[in-house]
């Protein structure tokens, strides 16, 4: 009996021993085999996507300086005392309208004098041609007039032509200089500053500008557009914008100039736009918000942000091909609300990572699902 007792309690032993081994072995392998399964869920869920290709639009507000078609900023060209002003600041003025007067004595001299000159110039020339004719007769008969007689008075005639020829371009220099005592305007516009008033001395060095006119009848609308941007084309030639003074208003402007350079300082383009400003409301000096639709003439990449990785070294993409990652460089184009474009060595129908990180590194076997 005592025996039997004794290999129950054996055989109770050994299972327990037993159960106790299978426990410990299943604790062991247990976290091996979460781990392989939780690799094989984080590779299968890499989410990707087919590159595809699309016309880019992209609508932009940029401020823009609003400028006169033409603005002249007027001097005395002599020096003078001013004798009339005959406009303020808002006249507006007609092309080649007297603006001011100045009053110089010894201009009004040298005219006076030059003229003078050239009349006794003329006498002195018809006197000295009338010579030479008469003597230039006289030798048609052998004899009576000697050869060199005849050569003197054709010198003489010459040289009388001569001075009259210079002295009447000395009296259109001195009339040239009256002329400048009267300034007028260049072009139609309105006058917009003004610094002298009658009895001034003008035209001397460093000297005061008298007026500013500006020609506001066709406004500049003059806009830096970003580096990013100047490679694209305007969707329309023509743009609305907008005024702080007149909030309940837009006015329009067509583009017709750009640089053609960019700013090394600002990197951008300037582009001018003009508009007809008919009723005057435009004013020189506003900032309007000019409201662009930018577009590329072809078709280029655009992909989710997400998947433009950048670090310090490179920008890239990550692409699968044949199972297997490759980092491809891109460059950023125009970034839009939920996609971004992109330049690379890309295709359509490239088959890339939509999250893409620098964890995720090239040469690397994967799996993948379509998103």
């Amino acid at each position: 009996m005592k025996n039997f007792r004794k290999d129950i309690a054996s055989m109770l032993l050994l299972m327990l021993l037993f159960t106790l081994l299978c426990v410990g072995c299943g604790e062991k392998f247990a976290p091996q085999q979460q781990n392989a399964s939780a690799n094989q869920i984080a590779t299968d869920t890499i989410t990707v996507f087919i590159l595809k290709s699309e016309q880019v639009a992209k609508d932009l507000t940029l401020a823009g300086d609003v400028l006169p078609l033409e603005r002249a900023v007027l001097y005395a060209k002599v020096a003078g005392y001013v004798k009339r002003v005959n406009v303020d600041i808002g006249t507006r003025v007609r092309r080649g309208q007297v603006l001011a007067t100045l009053e110089a004595p010894e201009i009004i001299a040298k005219v006076a004098e030059a003229r003078a000159r050239l009349l006794s110039a003329q006498a002195k020339q018809r006197s000295s041609a009338d010579t030479y004719r008469r003597t230039l007769n006289a030798a048609q008969t052998e004899g009576i007039v000697a050869a060199s007689e005849l050569e003197h008075t054709k010198n003489i005639m010459l040289s009388d032509s001569a001075e009259e020829q210079s002295a009447r371009f000395t009296l259109s220099s001195a009339q040239e200089l009256e002329r400048y005592l009267s300034l007028t305007a260049p072009f139609d516009g309105v006058i917009t500053k003004r610094s002298v008033d009658v009895g001034v001395l003008v035209g001397t060095a460093g000297d005061k500008p008298l007026l500013e006119l500006e020609n506001t009848a066709t406004m500049r609308v003059r806009v830096a557009i970003p580096e990013a941007f100047s490679g694209a084309t305007l969707d329309k030639t023509t743009v609305n914008f907008a005024v702080k003074a007149c909030p309940d208003r837009q006015f329009s402007a067509m583009l017709k100039r750009q640089t053609q350079s960019i700013d090394a300082a600002t990197r951008s383009e300037t582009w001018e736009f003009e508009t007809r400003n008919t009723d005057y409301a435009l004013k020189a000096g506003m900032v309007a918000d000019v409201k662009l639709r930018f577009a590329r003439g072809v078709a280029t990449f655009v992909v989710p942000p997400s998947s433009v990785v950048t670090t310090l070294e490179r920008r890239f993409v990550i692409k699968i091909t044949g199972g297997r990652t490759a980092w491809v460089d891109v460059t950023k184009g125009v970034a839009m609300k939920d996609k971004i474009e992109i330049f690379g060595t890309l295709a359509v129908g490239d088959t890339l990572v939509k999250v893409g990180n620098e964890e995720l590194k090239a040469e690397k076997p994967t799996f993948v699902r379509f998103h």
